[in-house]
């Protein structure tokens, strides 16, 4: 077995269309598919992050430990109702897992965090385990 690491510059800009039928763990495009993933946060879109995770998506950080979709988005909500920026640094993908390296700002505070974001057959996410740098 061979783990292959595909590593984009953020700033790529790119247009594709691509079908995958073998699931995510086989799926080489994640990578793309994490982009508007952080759109949808640093938009605040609720419904747009509902769609990407999966119902029994968990939720694993320095302070939290929950599970479920609602739950999940409860804490986004939280996070979204302060003044807060994130930047998406670096992203790296692992079969049907991206390493994404991140900074969020939240006030004067500024946390450098690593979000280890797993995803389903679907493509969707069903596990994000953030660590704090």
């Amino acid at each position: 077995s061979v783990n292959i690491i595909f590593s984009l510059p953020v700033d790529f800009i790119f247009s594709t269309t691509f079908t995958i039928s073998q699931g995510a763990k086989n799926c080489p495009f994640l990578i793309l598919i994490i982009f508007p993933v952080f759109e949808a946060f640093n938009n605040k879109d609720l419904d747009t992050l509902s769609t990407l995770y999966s119902n029994d998506v968990r939720l694993i950080d320095w302070d939290i430990d929950i599970e479920g979709k609602e739950e999940v988005l409860n804490v986004n909500k939280g996070l979204f109702d302060l003044d807060f920026t994130l930047e998406l640094n670096k992203t790296y993908q692992i079969e049907n897992i991206t390493f994404n390296e991140i900074t969020i700002t939240i006030g004067e505070d500024v946390l450098e965090i690593m979000d280890v974001i797993t995803f389903n057959e679907n493509y969707q996410i069903e596990n994000i385990t953030a660590y704090k740098r």
